[in-house]
């Protein structure tokens, strides 16, 4: 009752602070639908449509299977744990809680293991951390690695710790072998069921109503962000050792990307560590996201508030360690190409990985259909 009645408060004040303030809610909608048309929608949308295609195809299936014994003896998790982050990792917020609660729709995983999913895998892409951030708001290409590296390095370690509850579970879902699950995607795919072209329009339609709920949120916390300004209330710390440090950790706890476009005025390792814990943490309008896509597919979040907590305190920890082991004076024409280079040796490993996983699934399904 006392959150029903906090969630009022609050829909009353943002009400009235539109009322009182309507030329700053309509720049700070027009900011966020901006940035939403040119960044995130075409960062996204199409691997929110891949990856729905993905899960109607029986790709998931597949992968989960012929993964899930590695990612259940390194991780705690189920095979689905190893699609869920990869995908999540290389799309960005809020593609984890999409599948991660649509397999738990669908009744691939369980209530624990999907909340658990989603805690661990809610992470942003290479794109926005590389393009957006680096090249567009920092202007230096070269400092990527700063960013990626303690990103997905502290997400890895947090899903480490997630899945320490699983390991002593003998039942987690999918009880498939490998070789089971290559016989049902050989034989029993979901593509049989179903006509190609609905599963086109499935995808397609799914990936256009999760886009457009992540574009309200940024409006509504952009017209918030831009409002509170006006009213006067990051005036209030303007007599602070770091002013301009308060508004961005401000900004960037309620939005991600108009905290990351406040850190201008902070010095280069400041900045770097800042931006990387305003990422790690999402903003509260990438947790309203996740919190609203998961509702959506009937499953509740737990601790998902500590997790990104952690993850954004553990992230600004590891850049600044890197900050401190190497400077930041690679040259500019050095740098992309080698984090290119270490992007697809990265891809051709996993590849490799899961073509071995795939032969040896291959062979003990012929050898048991004799």
């Amino acid at each position: 009752m006392k959150t029903k009645f906090l969630f009022i408060i609050c829909c009353a004040v943002f009400f009235f602070l539109i009322l009182f303030f309507p030329s700053a809610s309509m720049e700070g909608a027009s900011k966020a639908l901006s940035s939403w048309a040119t960044v995130v929608l075409p960062s996204l949308m199409p691997f929110f449509i891949a990856a729905s295609l993905l899960v109607e195809s029986g790709v998931v299936g597949l992968l989960a299977g012929l993964s899930g014994p590695v990612t259940r003896r390194l991780f705690g998790f189920s095979g689905y744990f190893s699609y869920v982050f990869l995908t999540s990792a290389i799309s960005g917020y809020p593609m984890g809680a999409k599948l991660a609660s649509g397999l738990y729709a669908q009744g691939k995983i369980g209530e624990k293991e999907a909340q658990a999913l989603v805690n661990c895998s809610s992470m942003s892409g290479p794109l926005f951390l590389s393009g957006a951030v680096c090249i567009g708001m920092i202007g230096r290409a070269e400092l990527a690695p700063y960013l990626l590296i303690p990103h997905y390095l502290s997400a890895l370690l947090l899903a480490f710790a997630a899945g320490l509850p699983f390991r002593r579970k003998k039942d987690l879902s999918p009880a498939e072998t490998p070789s089971q699950a290559l016989g049902t995607f050989l034989h029993k795919n979901s593509l049989a069921k179903k006509h190609i072209g609905n599963v086109l329009l499935d995808s397609v339609t799914s990936a256009i109503s999760s886009m457009l709920t992540v574009g309200g949120f940024m409006l509504l916390y952009g017209v918030l962000i831009n409002s509170l300004r006006s009213s006067g209330l990051f005036s209030l710390w303007e007599n602070a050792p770091n002013p301009p440090l308060l508004t961005s950790l401000f900004s960037g706890v309620l939005e991600m990307t108009t905290g990351c476009l406040s850190t201008t005025p902070l010095s280069l390792s400041l900045r770097l560590v800042v931006l990387s814990g305003i990422i790690g943490f999402g903003g509260l309008s990438i947790h309203s996201q996740t919190h609203a896509i998961a509702a959506g597919n009937g499953l509740h979040l737990r601790h998902f508030f500590p997790y990104k907590c952690a993850q954004g305190a553990l992230a600004s920890l590891l850049t600044f360690a890197m900050l401190s082991a190497f400077q930041p004076d690679i040259s500019v024409s050095t740098m992309p190409s080698r984090v290119t280079s270490a992007y697809i040796g990265a891809a051709f490993l996993l590849f490799g990985f899961f073509a071995v996983l795939a032969l040896k699934a291959f062979y003990t399904h012929r050898r048991t259909q004799k």
